[in-house]
């Protein structure tokens, strides 16, 4: 099902970040989701009001190996670590991003809806 995938846009925001640890190159802003702007790597949803952000990178935890069983998950981070981490991703010298991700909230379905920043572990 993978290589059927490879090159069309994806269906959400949990495929976009599955496909991308899984290695295939998702172009910039090409293959997200329909409903999503990307805008300084950052994908925009909502309105004038509510707006959701989701950092363009997933995180790959240290050791963590991507199988047919791996699960992207999204934590809750604030609009500070959200603008941290989109200059981290800017810049080619930094090779973590500065997140603390202990204590954050998690959740498997995308966050498409209310307001907020996120980031795709």
């Amino acid at each position: 099902e993978y290589e059927k995938m490879n090159g069309l846009r994806a269906r959400s925001l949990k495929e976009y970040f599955e496909r991308q640890l899984r290695g295939e190159y998702m172009g910039e802003g090409v293959l997200v989701p329909v409903d999503c702007t990307l805008v300084d790597h950052a994908f925009e949803f909502g309105g004038p009001e509510d707006k959701v952000f989701v950092l363009d990178r997933a995180v790959r935890l240290r050791d963590a190996v991507v199988g047919e069983d791996s699960e992207v998950a999204f934590v809750s981070i604030s609009e500070t670590e959200l603008e941290l981490a989109q200059n981290a991703v800017a810049d080619p010298d930094y090779a973590m991003l500065p997140v603390n991700l202990s204590s954050k909230t998690a959740r498997q379905r995308d966050p498409t809806a209310g307001s907020g920043a996120w980031l795709a572990v």
